[in-house]
């Protein structure tokens, strides 16, 4: 199974090679990106902060389908990705 390493840079930006991302949920938003551009979605997906393995995805595209939402007390949850969110205009 092919391997991606990515790393971790504050609390909301992931990079891979010449992809970054800045999100709420990096490393999903890592994984959609990536699945996007032709990635195989069975690539395993290895996410370091520093030399520390943070996080892992066994498979982006099954990662691409995830998001982090708050409850309704603010806990951050995982949850199914619904697509990107629209800005409502004032």
């Amino acid at each position: 199974m092919p391997i991606i390493i990515a790393s971790l840079h504050g609390s909301n930006t992931c990079a891979v090679g010449d992809f970054a991302v800045t999100a709420y949920e990096p490393v999903f938003e890592m994984c959609r990106k990536l699945v996007a551009a032709g990635v195989n979605p069975q690539t395993r997906l290895e996410c370091y902060r520093g030399s520390t393995l943070a996080f892992v995805v066994n498979a982006i595209g099954k990662g691409a389908g995830l998001t982090v939402e708050d409850d309704h007390r603010g806990t951050p949850r995982f949850r199914k990705w619904r697509g990107p969110r629209l800005r409502r205009s004032p």
